[in-house]
């Protein structure tokens, strides 16, 4: 049996993908002026819908939830779209949450909810205020503070504290968000409520009026803010090279050339325009590589060139408009910020341009990687690594907790998978659980953990049981027929 390395997740290859939210905004947030997609005349009594584009929202997603800028070669983009398949085919944003909770648990609902409330934040500020695209980054400060911030195209710093709920929020919840949004010196200040529904429109809420002022030297906080955004872009999308390039360019932008990694930016700058694939595209050149999805689709991601060069950084200034359109079967998404992703299904185009050997995404993982996934990008890198190891793999859950999460089959052995993934992987948990009676008769039951069982060494022994836990799952990352060798 084939295996899908993308499990349930749909992916997006069409203009099509469009869905409708119906948003509420508050009469003091209203701006009537600023190049903006709704202005004052679209609202009637403060209420108006809008169409939003996935593939929009799971790169704004992804800008703002990935969760540090330290550079990495997986490609979390990939990771983000696990949202995908939890949205209705419906021309209004409906999300399955009766499916989620039964298949996923309330972690998943959770923070699908938190994902996809800051995605719909980020897109419904860029219709109403017309943002900066290349100055969108998370806050990074601990504390108290709110989500995101970025620039308008009228030069106004704008952050947002996102909410984003499939239940009841009540006023504590939006009085603690407000506190959080009012801790930082800006121009716009704006609490977002999205509440999502299974069987009618999802509604998004913006709350409170602008606060302070904020200006000194602003267009060096622009273009800080443009690094920061790229660095943490390239980190999303596993380019681990062009996000240290880019935290490079903002030391250059402080510093001029004093600083210590000056000679690494340099060095990364020629290997960039001498090794990276580069694409023409409607007149504009564009830096980036090629990598494997599945089977069937690969995918480029690069940067307009001119943002490579100091004084061309210095000048740029974003596209009036996202771009997406679709040649050769392959579908191009041009993002404002001068991005380029191309989901590839006709790779005849493009091979005389790439340089070196295609990798596919997973490849790139990193332990630290998969501390950061949820439980639906966890389980399809395991099945990518069963599944180059010749193993047949499919889903187990039958029951959510009851079944297996992989049943995995190679000639006349079947084994079934336990997967647990903790976000603080130092935590321990109840193995007895683990290894309770299910359904089905199989040869063995392996366990996969990114938690180190320090205290289960005598499992290790047991004829029908295989404990993969973190340092065993390390040597696998690093060297993927290592799971042959230990099963």
């Amino acid at each position: 049996m084939a295996v899908s390395l993308m499990g349930n997740n749909r992916r997006l290859t069409a203009s099509s993908d469009n869905r409708n939210v119906l948003v509420t905004i508050d009469d003091r947030l209203i701006r009537p002026n600023g190049r903006a997609s709704y202005s004052i005349d679209h609202f009637q009594q403060n209420i108006v819908q809008m169409n939003i584009n996935l593939f929009s929202l799971v790169y704004l997603i992804g800008t703002v939830q990935v969760r540090r800028l330290s550079p990495s070669n997986r490609d979390k983009f990939y990771d983000f779209e696990y949202i995908l398949s939890y949205l209705k085919r419906d021309p209004e944003l409906k999300v399955e949450i009766s499916l989620i909770r039964t298949e996923r648990g309330s972690e998943v609902l959770r923070q699908a909810s938190e994902d996809l409330g800051v995605g719909l934040a980020a897109i419904v500020a860029d219709q109403l205020y017309g943002i900066r695209l290349n100055t969108l980054r998370r806050i990074l400060t601990s504390g108290l503070r709110p989500d995101f911030t970025c620039f308008t195209h009228n030069n106004e710093e704008l952050v947002i504290e996102s909410k984003g709920t499939c239940t009841h929020i009540d006023e504590a919840t939006i009085q603690h968000a407000q506190e959080q949004k009012g801790t930082a010196n800006c121009n716009i200040s704006i609490v977002s409520i999205s509440r999502f529904q299974e069987n009618t429109i999802s509604e998004v809420e913006f709350l409170d009026p602008p606060t302070n002022d904020a200006c000194d030297n602003l267009e060096t906080r622009i273009r800080i803010a443009m690094a920061e955004h790229y660095a943490s872009v390239f980190s999303l999308i596993g380019q681990a090279e062009l996000s240290r390039y880019f935290l490079h360019m903002k030391n250059r932008l402080l510093y001029d050339t004093q600083f210590p990694e000056f000679e690494e930016k340099t060095y990364l700058f020629t290997k960039i325009k001498n090794r990276y694939t580069k694409l023409n595209i409607q007149n504009k050149i564009y830096y980036g590589r090629i990598e494997q999805i599945d089977k069937e689709l690969h995918r480029f991601s690069g940067i307009d060139e001119r943002l490579l060069t100091i004084n061309e950084f210095w000048s740029f200034e974003e596209y009036r408009e996202d771009t997406e359109f679709v040649e050769d079967n392959n579908t191009y998404y041009i993002f404002r910020d001068g991005l380029c992703i191309i989901d590839i299904k006709n790779l005849r185009p493009f091979k005389k341009k790439v340089k070196g050997r295609i990798k596919n995404i997973q490849e790139s993982t990193k332990i630290t990687d998969v501390d950061h996934m949820n439980i639906i990008n966890f389980e399809n890198y395991i099945k990518y690594v069963f599944s180059i190891n010749g193993w047949d793999v499919e889903h187990g859950n039958e029951n959510f907790d009851l079944g297996w999460d992989l049943i995995v089959k190679k000639a006349d052995k079947k084994y079934g998978v336990e997967l647990k993934l903790a976000s603080k992987p130092q935590r321990e948990f109840s193995f007895d659980a683990v290894i309770k009676p299910r359904k089905g008769t199989f040869n063995k039951l392996i366990l996969i953990t990114n938690r180190e069982l320090k205290n289960y060494v005598k499992f290790r022994n047991i004829d029908n049981i295989v404990i993969i836990d973190r340092p065993i799952l390390r040597q696998i990352i690093e060297d993927s027929t290592y799971l042959s060798r230990i099963i």
